[in-house]
C-alpha cells in the first residue's frame, strides 16, 4: 500500500458569507436544467450561459504599474508551485483549471511549498461535487471559486488521496477534514479584460509579480472552444517547435489554466514571409489584435493533456487569446483571476451531524440572537454547500447506510460580528426540507459550537437525533457566552477636502488578524406597505428574447444607484433592471443567489422560472418618476406573475405586486444590488407566495453618495467636485478570520472655490495626446458651483515642472451666473521638451481671481514619450533556426516601444564586423511604432562556407529614432548548432558523468531518432540515476532536448536540473515529447535524474532522453571585450566580455582610469581626469590560452560630461526694490529652470536670463535661496544645481514728530523731529533742514523725512504742518466739533454740541491756502450740520468754522 509523505500544512481560513436573510424562508429544489449541446465531449457554453461572469470585479493595472516594464518571458509553469498535468475524469474542466491548477498554485505560491506532493494539491471534486446535481453534470467554475472563498476546499491527502476521490457524487464526511479545509481559502475573484492593450498587460502583470511586486506572479483561467492542437511554432523562432494554438472556436465549452507569457513567439498569419504587430493584415482597415503575430501566452490544459500539445502545455498567440467567441477566441474577452489568503484561523465553526435519504430536499443555515428567549434569530447566515444540492442521494452520494450520515463543519466566524464580546448569546443550526412529497426523512444527530477564541473549546447541544420536520424548518439552540478580540477602525476623524482637489487618508485598523480589507458599507432602509398596483400602459416594451431576453429604455431623469447616476436600464424579462445590456444566465448556474449578489440589478422578482410571452413589459414615466410593469408567465404552469417597480430622482424606489399566482418550488429574489457580493439588500418577500394584491415594498438609500471609494488595502480617495457637510462614511474592516469592525465618520470639504474646473480640453500634435516635443494648448471648462453670481476677472496657470514652457499662461474669464458652465477654447499654451520622461506627470498649478476672492487649484495632466527596447533576434533559415556555413538566412529584429508616445523613421541597424559574416541588406526604416506596440526590423545575411562549426560571433542591433530615442544590443551566436544525439554510440561526444545508484547507458530501444539514444540505469525503490554534463555557455540562449518517461505516475519521475535547480519533472506514461529553457550565459550544470520513491514500480520504469541541443558553449578560445560603452563622467562602466579558453586575463586603459579588479572577468572601470577630458578611452581586454597564445581585444567607453551650472554670485538689495535681474549659464544640459526657497516669483524659470519677483515670505525672512538647475543629457542621469543666497536688507524705521501750529509771520523754523538723525526732509517751504512759514504760505503742509542707512535702503514719515494767517483771533485745533466721514468723498456731517441751532461761517483752503470753498450755514438742534463741497478735488484740506469770532480749525480729506 502507498505510504505518503505528509507535509506540514500552514493553517489558513476565510469568511462564510453573511446573508442578510429572513430566519424563516422556504428555498426549493429549481427545475431540471435545459438540455445542453455537446461539442467533442464537452457541454457547449455560451455567451449567455455565462453572463454573470461579466459581473465579476475587474482587475484594473494600478496607475503605477502603467510605466513599469515587464520581462519579454515568464514562465510559471517550471515553479515548484505548478503541480504535474494531469487528466480531468468527467466534465470538471473548469474545477480543474480553476481549483487543481490555478488554486493548488496560488496557495503553494504564497505558502512558499511544493506543488508536486498532495498534501499541497486541492481536488478538483470536492467543489465540483457540490454543483453538478450529484450526476457529473459540468458547472463553470463560478460557483466554485465562489465555496473555495466562503467555505474552503480540503487538500488532495484529506479529499481521499485523488482528485476525484469517490466519484462524481460523493460528499466529504468529517469535520476535522472540513475544519482543515477551512483553512485554504480566496480573499476574491477578479476577471481581466482582454479587449485592448491595457487589458492584456494587466494580464501580463499578474502572471509576473501579481500587480503588487511579488517575487512570483499568478495564473489565470479562460473559456475557449476546445480543439486538439497541430500547429508548432516556426523553426529559428523563439520556443520553436512547441505547439501553438492560432485561434479557437466560436463557443466556450472548455477552461483553460493560463501559465505565463511570451512576448516573442510568432506566427505568420497571412504567409507574407515575416512578423509584425503593426501591419493591418487582415484588410478590415484597423490594426488590433486580430493582426498581431508576435507574442502569446502559455496554456495548461486537463482534458486529455497527456496527449495534447506538449504534455498538457501549449503556447497561445495573443491574435487568438484577444479576440470575441464571435470572432474565434475567448469567452467575453476576459480572464479570471483568484487572489487567495496565506494565513487564517476560523475562530467560531459548527460542527454538525446530519442523516437523511435525500439530500437536495435540505439547506442548512447558521444565526444568532442576543435574546436568550428568541425562538428565532436575528441575524442568519447562508453557505454555498448544504442548499438544495447533490440529487435526490444519500448525504455521502452512496448507497449504503453509512452514506446516509454526513458529519460536516461550517466556519460562522462572522455571527460574532453581530454581538458583542462577553455578551450572552443564543445561536442556532437551521435545516429547511423542501420535501412536499415526503421523498425523504432525516434527523440532526448531533450539534457543537466549536471555539477556538481562546484555545478550543467544544459546547455541544443538548438536543441530539433531532428528527427533521418535514417539509419545514427544524431549529436548535444553544446558549453561550463567548469573548474575543474584534478588529477595530482606529480612524477617528477624516482630514477636510478641497473641492476638486485629489484627496487620500489611509484608514487603519487595529485588533484582530491582519491583514485587513476594507469596504464602505451602503445600506437601504425598507419597510412594506399597501397601494393601488400600478396598472401602466404608456408604453410598451419589446425584449430581445421573450423568454430570457431585455429590452433598453431611457427614462426622462438621473437616477441615482449606489454611486452612481443611470438613465439608460435594461428591463430583463426575468423581472429585473440591468445597467448594461446582457441576459441574465441560469443554465449551468446552481447557486442562483450568488448570482443575485454579483450582478448590480434593482429587481422587484428575480426568478429563472419565467417569461413574457403571452403577458408583457411596459413603462410609464417622466421628470418625476419613471414605473416598469411585468406580467410574467410561470413555466410549464402558466401561471400569471403582475409585478412592478417605479424609481425617483431622490434614489427611492418602490416595489409593486398585483394578483401574483406561482409554484411554491421556484426561488425568486426582490431586493437591489451592487453587483459586489457585499452592498445588497435582499428583502423578507423574497420567495414568499401567494402575495396579498396591493403590496407595495420601498427602498430608500440610507447612505451618503460621494466621489470617493476605498481601496482593499483602505486607501480611501478621490477627487470631490461638490461641497459636502459632514455626509456620514461607514467604513467596513473585516480581518483576515472574517470577524468585522465599523466606524461611520464625517466627510466634509472645507475650502470652496465658487468657481471650479470641470474638463480640460487638450489639442497636442494630432491625436490630443501630450507628447514630447509638442506645443500643445488647454481648453477649460469652468463652472459656478455657488448659488450666487461670480463677477470673475482672470484665470492663471503656473508651473515649475522643467520640462515645460509656458506660452500663454492666462485667460480672461466673464461673469458666471449661479451654476453656469462656460467653456474657453485655447485658454493656455505650452511647450513640452523632448526629454521628457514617459508618463511624466505635468501638474500645473491654477488660480482664479474674482474681485478680492481667490479659488486656487490643479491641473494634472500625462505626457509621454518613446523608450525603445530591442527585444528579440531571431534567425529564420527555412531549416532548423540555427546559422551554418554556407547559409543565407534572415534575421529578424523586434523593436518594441514601451513608452506611450508614437516612434517615428526607426533606423534598425545591423552590424557584423566578423569576416565570416555578409549582411546584404542597408539598415531598415521602420515608419512609425505607436506607443506600447513593436515592430520588426528583416535582415538578410550570408554565412562564408568556410566558417567552422561552433565559431563564435556577435551582431549589433542598434535602433534609432527621430529625436534621438535609441537603443542597443549585442546578440552572440555560434554557428551551426551544438546536439548531442548520441549517434557515436556512446557517451565519448561530450564530458558526460555519472552518479546515483547507476549510470545511465545508450540504447537502440524506443529511440527518438536515429538509431541510439540514452536511457536511465536499473534502479530500485528510493534510489535514483543520474547524468550531467558542465559546459562555458557563452551567451543567452536554451537548451531543448526530447524525453520520454515509462513509470509509475505522480512518484517516480525524470527530473532536469541545471546548477541543481530542479526545472521540470515528468512522471507515469509519457510518449516522446519536447520541452526547452533558457539559459543565461557562464558555466552551467545540465543534469538528468531519474528518481523512484518508496515503493511500487510500473511500466518500464526509466527514461530516455534523445536530441539534445546545447547553447553555443566554447571549447576553443574565444575573447569579445564587448560593445561599446557610453557613460557619464561620475559613473563607472562594467565589463561584460565573451571569453573561453583563457587561463589568465588582463584587463588594460589607455586612459588614466583604474580598474577595481584587472584580472577579474567582469570588472569595473572607474575614468580618471584625463578619460573625462578626453570624452572617452579605449580598454582591452587579453587573455593567455595556457600555450603561450595570447588573444585581445578592445572596447572603446564614452565619456559624457555631467551639467556646468552658474546661478549667479550672492546678491543683495533693499527689500522695496521691485525685482532683481538674473543671468545664468549652464552647458551640457538638455534643459534648466530655475527654483526658489521662498514665495517669489520668477519672469521665466526656462531662461537663462530672467527676472525675480521676491514675495512676501522673503522680505520678512530677509533672504532667499535662488538655483539654476541644468537636466542631464543621457547617459548621465544625475541633474546639477547651483545656487545664490539673495540677502533682502530691510528698510530702516523712521518717524516724524508733529509740530505745533506756525504763523505766517513766524521766521524759519529748523526741523528736528525726524528719527533717527542724519535724515533729509523736504516738502514747501523746505530748504537744507528749515522751515519758512511764509514761503510755504496759510495753509495745511505735508512734509517728509527721508533717511538712508548703511546699506543705501531709504525710508520715509510725513508730517502735516499748518500755516496760519494769525489775525489776532485764536485759530488753535479745537476738540469742540467732529467731521465724519474723514476721509470723505466731499459729502460730510460736522457735531458740535456747542453750536446746536447756531449759525456759523464755513471756509475750505488746500494745501497751498487756497480759499476753495465758503459757505455759511447753521447747526441743527441735533447739534449736526452737513457740508456738501461741490466738484470735489481728492487731497488734505483746511476747514474753518467761525462763529462770533472763534475761530475752529480742523484737517479734511477728500479721496
Amino acid at each position: 500500500m502507498k505510504m505518503f509523505l505528509h507535509i506540514l500544512t500552514i493553517v489558513l481560513s476565510m469568511l462564510l458569507f453573511v446573508d442578510r436573510l429572513p430566519a424563516q424562508e422556504k428555498k426549493s429544489t429549481p427545475p431540471p436544467d435545459e438540455k445542453k449541446m455537446f461539442i467533442d465531449g464537452l457541454p457547449v457554453f455560451t455567451e449567455d450561459d455565462m453572463e454573470v461572469f461579466k459581473s465579476i470585479p475587474e482587475l484594473k493595472m494600478p496607475e503605477n504599474y502603467k510605466t513599469r516594464n515587464l520581462p519579454v518571458v515568464v514562465d510559471n509553469s517550471l515553479l515548484p508551485y505548478m503541480r504535474p498535468i494531469f487528466n480531468q475524469s468527467s466534465l470538471e474542466c473548469g474545477q480543474a483549471s480553476a481549483v487543481g491548477y490555478t488554486f493548488t498554485y496560488e496557495m503553494a505560491n504564497i505558502r512558499n511549498l511544493v506543488a508536486n506532493v498532495p498534501e499541497n494539491q486541492y481536488p478538483t471534486h470536492f467543489v465540483f461535487n457540490w454543483s453538478n446535481q450529484g450526476s457529473g453534470s459540468a458547472c463553470a467554475f463560478f460557483d466554485s471559486w465562489n465555496i473555495v472563498k466562503e467555505v474552503g476546499t480540503p487538500n488532495v491527502v484529506d479529499y481521499g488521496g485523488s482528485l476525484n476521490y469517490g466519484g462524481d457524487a460523493r460528499w466529504m464526511s468529517g469535520y476535522d477534514k472540513y475544519y482543515r479545509g477551512m483553512q485554504n481559502r480566496g480573499w476574491d475573484y477578479y476577471s481581466i479584460s482582454l479587449r485592448d492593450v491595457d487589458g492584456l498587460t494587466t494580464l501580463k502583470h499578474w502572471i509576473n509579480d501579481h500587480l503588487k511586486g511579488d517575487e512570483h506572479g499568478g495564473l489565470a483561467n479562460i473559456y475557449v472552444s476546445y480543439g486538439s492542437v497541430s500547429n508548432t511554432l516556426p523553426p529559428g523562432t523563439p520556443e520553436a517547435g512547441k505547439y501553438v494554438v492560432t485561434n479557437f472556436g466560436t463557443y466556450a465549452n472548455h477552461a483553460l489554466c493560463i501559465v505565463g507569457y511570451h512576448d516573442s513567439i510568432r506566427w505568420d498569419y497571412n504567409n507574407d514571409g515575416q512578423y509584425t504587430n503593426d501591419i493591418d493584415i487582415n484588410n478590415d482597415g484597423v490594426i488590433d489584435f486580430r493582426d498581431w503575430e508576435i507574442g502569446g501566452v502559455k496554456l495548461a490544459n486537463s482534458y486529455s493533456a497527456t496527449s495534447w500539445g506538449n504534455q498538457g502545455y501549449a503556447w497561445c498567440t495573443y491574435n487568438a487569446l484577444c479576440r470575441s467567441l464571435a470572432q474565434s477566441g475567448v469567452w467575453n474577452q476576459c480572464a479570471s483571476v483568484i487572489e487567495v489568503k496565506e494565513q487564517t484561523d476560523p475562530q467560531f465553526t459548527y460542527k454538525v451531524t446530519i442523516t437523511h435519504t435525500s439530500r437536495n430536499k435540505l439547506k442548512v443555515m447558521a444565526g444568532v440572537s442576543t435574546n436568550l428567549n428568541a425562538t428565532s434569530p436575528d441575524f442568519v447566515m447562508e453557505f454555498p454547500i448544504l442548499s438544495y444540492q447533490g440529487g435526490n442521494k444519500y448525504m455521502q452520494g452512496g448507497t449504503s447506510e453509512a452514506d446516509k450520515t454526513l458529519e460536516f463543519g461550517l466556519d460562522v466566524t462572522p455571527l460574532l460580528s453581530e454581538i458583542e464580546s462577553g455578551q450572552p448569546a443564543r445561536f442556532f443550526l437551521l435545516v429547511d426540507e423542501d420535501d412536499g412529497g415526503n421523498a425523504g426523512s432525516g434527523a440532526i444527530v448531533n450539534w457543537s459550537l466549536m471555539d477556538y477564541t481562546n484555545g478550543m473549546n467544544e459546547i455541544p447541544c443538548a438536543q441530539t437525533n433531532v428528527p427533521i420536520t418535514n417539509n419545514d424548518l427544524t431549529t436548535l439552540t444553544i446558549d453561550a457566552t463567548l469573548t474575543w478580540e474584534a478588529p477595530e477602525v482606529v480612524n477617528v476623524e477624516l482630514p477636510p477636502a478641497i473641492i476638486n482637489e485629489p484627496y487620500a487618508c489611509q484608514m487603519i485598523g487595529t485588533g484582530g488578524t491582519e491583514p485587513y480589507r476594507w469596504n464602505i458599507r451602503k445600506d437601504y432602509y425598507s419597510y412594506q406597505t399597501t397601494e393601488a398596483f400600478p396598472m401602466v400602459t404608456q408604453q410598451q416594451l419589446y425584449p430581445n428574447n421573450s423568454g430570457s431576453g431585455y429590452a433598453e429604455k431611457e427614462i426622462s431623469f438621473e437616477f441615482p444607484f449606489y454611486g452612481n447616476l443611470y438613465k439608460n436600464f435594461y428591463v430583463h424579462t426575468d423581472g429585473y433592471l440591468m445597467f448594461k445590456p446582457g441576459e441574465y444566465p441560469w443554465t449551468f448556474i446552481v447557486d442562483e443567489f450568488n448570482l443575485f449578489k454579483h450582478l448590480r440589478a434593482i429587481s422587484p422578482y428575480m426568478q429563472r422560472t419565467h417569461s413574457v410571452n403571452g403577458g408583457g413589459m411596459w413603462y410609464e414615466g417622466d421628470a418625476t418618476k419613471a414605473t416598469f410593469r411585468w406580467k410574467a408567465i410561470e413555466y410549464s404552469t402558466n401561471n400569471v406573475l403582475n409585478f412592478a417597480v417605479t424609481l425617483y430622482p431622490s434614489g427611492n424606489i418602490e416595489f409593486f405586486y398585483g394578483e401574483v399566482t406561482a409554484s411554491a418550488w421556484n426561488r425568486w429574489f426582490a431586493g437591489v444590488c451592487d453587483g459586489d457580493a457585499f452592498n445588497y439588500e435582499l428583502l423578507p418577500i423574497s420567495n414568499t407566495f401567494n402575495i396579498t394584491p396591493n403590496t407595495k415594498v420601498v427602498l430608500e438609500p440610507d447612505y451618503s453618495f460621494t466621489e470617493l471609494q476605498i481601496t482593499h488595502d483602505g486607501l480611501f480617495y478621490g477627487v470631490p467636485t461638490h461641497p459636502y457637510e459632514a455626509v456620514y462614511i461607514d467604513f467596513y474592516l473585516k480581518d483576515a478570520n472574517g470577524m468585522t469592525g465599523t466606524q461611520s465618520l464625517p466627510f466634509f470639504t472645507d475650502g470652496f472655490n465658487s468657481v471650479v474646473i470641470r474638463d480640460v480640453i487638450i489639442s497636442a500634435g494630432d491625436d490630443n495626446i501630450i507628447e514630447y516635443g509638442e506645443s500643445t494648448t488647454l481648453g477649460i471648462q469652468l463652472q459656478n458651483i455657488s448659488e450666487e453670481t461670480v463677477e470673475a476677472d482672470q484665470m492663471k496657470i503656473t508651473t515649475t515642472d522643467p520640462y515645460v514652457i509656458l506660452t500663454d499662461s492666462i485667460v480672461e474669464l466673464q461673469t458666471f451666473n449661479p451654476g453656469q458652465t462656460i467653456t474657453f477654447d485655447n485658454a493656455f499654451a505650452f511647450d513640452v521638451a523632448n526629454d521628457v520622461p514617459d508618463n511624466h506627470y505635468l501638474i500645473f498649478d491654477t488660480q482664479i481671481t474674482a474681485g478680492s476672492d481667490t479659488y486656487n487649484s490643479h491641473i494634472y495632466l500625462r505626457a509621454y514619450s518613446v523608450e525603445l527596447q530591442i527585444d528579440g533576434f531571431s534567425v529564420e533559415d527555412g531549416n532548423n533556426g540555427f546559422l551554418e556555413p554556407g547559409e543565407t538566412a534572415q534575421i529578424y529584429v523586434d523593436i518594441k516601444n514601451l513608452g506611450g508616445a508614437t516612434a517615428y523613421n526607426i533606423n534598425v541597424d545591423l552590424e557584423n564586423s566578423d569576416p565570416m559574416i555578409t549582411i546584404t541588406q542597408s539598415p531598415i526604416t521602420i515608419s512609425q511604432i505607436n506607443g506600447g506596440n513593436s515592430g520588426t526590423a528583416q535582415f538578410e545575411i550570408h554565412v562564408d562556407e568556410s566558417a567552422p562549426v561552433g565559431h563564435i560571433t556577435s551582431f549589433i542591433v542598434t535602433a534609432l529614432a527621430d529625436n534621438g530615442f535609441s537603443d542597443n544590443q549585442v546578440y552572440t551566436i555560434s554557428l551551426g548548432f551544438v546536439v548531442e544525439d548520441f549517434e557515436t554510440g556512446d557517451f565519448s561526444q561530450f564530458l558526460w558523468e555519472f552518479s546515483g545508484t547507476a549510470p545511465w547507458g545508450i540504447t537502440q530501444t524506443n529511440v527518438y531518432e536515429g538509431a541510439y539514444c540514452m536511457q536511465s540505469g536499473d534502479v530500485s525503490d528510493n534510489q535514483q540515476s543520474d547524468v550531467f554534463v558542465t559546459m562555458n555557455v557563452i551567451a543567452p540562449s536554451e537548451i531543448s532536448f526530447y524525453y520520454k518517461v515509462s513509470s509509475e505516475p505522480s512518484y517516480d519521475y525524470l527530473r532536469f536540473y541545471i546548477d541543481e535547480t530542479q526545472l521540470a519533472s515528468w512522471a507515469g506514461d509519457v510518449p516522446w515529447a519536447y520541452v526547452s529553457f533558457p539559459v543565461s550565459a557562464g558555466e552551467h550544470t545540465f543534469k538528468w535524474v531519474y528518481q523512484k520513491d518508496i515503493s511500487v514500480s510500473n511500466g518500464s520504469d526509466c527514461a530516455w532522453v534523445d536530441y539534445i541541443v546545447f547553447p553555443p558553449a566554447a571549447e576553443s578560445v574565444v575573447v569579445y571585450a564587448g560593445p561599446d560603452i557610453s557613460i557619464c563622467q561620475n559613473q563607472t562602466a562594467q565589463m561584460n566580455p565573451i571569453i573561453s579558453g583563457a587561463i589568465s586575463v588582463l584587463w588594460t586603459t589607455s586612459g588614466d582610469g583604474t580598474f577595481n579588479a584587472p584580472t577579474a572577468i567582469n570588472p569595473v572601470y572607474t575614468p580618471g581626469t584625463s578619460d573625462i577630458s578626453n570624452g572617452s578611452v579605449t580598454l582591452t581586454l587579453t587573455i593567455d590560452d595556457g600555450s603561450g597564445g595570447v588573444l585581445s581585444d578592445n572596447l572603446l567607453v564614452v565619456i559624457s560630461n555631467l551639467p556646468i551650472v552658474w546661478a549667479g554670485e550672492d546678491a543683495s538689495q533693499c527689500a522695496d526694490e521691485a525685482f532683481v535681474e538674473l543671468s545664468g549659464v549652464v552647458l551640457n544640459t538638455s534643459n534648466f529652470f530655475w527654483a526658489t526657497s521662498g514665495d517669489g516669483t520668477f519672469g521665466n524659470i526656462n531662461q537663462l536670463v530672467t527676472s525675480y519677483y521676491p514675495g512676501e515670505m522673503d522680505v520678512t525672512t530677509g533672504y532667499a535661496e535662488l538655483s539654476l538647475t541644468g537636466i542631464s543629457v543621457a547617459p548621465c542621469v544625475d541633474d546639477i544645481t547651483h545656487s545664490f543666497t539673495l540677502t533682502l536688507w530691510p528698510l530702516p524705521e523712521v518717524s516724524f514728530a508733529s509740530i505745533d501750529t506756525l504763523c505766517l509771520v513766524y521766521p524759519p523754523y529748523q526741523l528736528t523731529e525726524g528719527s533717527p538723525a542724519g535724515g533729509v526732509y523736504s516738502g514747501p517751504g523746505v530748504a537744507n533742514g528749515w522751515f519758512s512759514p511764509s514761503v510755504a504760505g496759510i495753509g495745511l503742509h505735508v512734509l517728509t523725512y527721508t533717511y538712508t542707512d548703511l546699506n543705501g535702503c531709504s525710508n520715509s514719515a510725513q508730517q502735516t504742518v499748518v500755516v496760519d494767517a494769525c489775525t489776532g483771533v485764536s485759530e488753535t485745533p479745537s476738540f469742540d466739533f467732529t467731521i465724519y466721514p474723514n476721509p470723505g468723498n466731499g459729502n460730510f456731517i460736522i457735531t458740535s454740541a456747542d453750536l446746536a441751532g447756531k449759525s456759523i461761517n464755513i471756509e475750505l483752503y488746500n494745501c497751498q491756502g487756497n480759499l476753495v470753498f465758503k459757505a455759511e450755514n447753521t447747526f441743527s438742534r441735533d447739534a449736526e450740520l452737513t457740508l456738501n463741497v461741490e466738484n470735489p478735488v481728492p487731497g488734505i484740506y483746511y476747514l474753518r468754522l467761525n462763529y462770533e469770532g472763534r475761530v475752529l480749525t480742523q484737517k479734511l480729506i477728500i479721496k
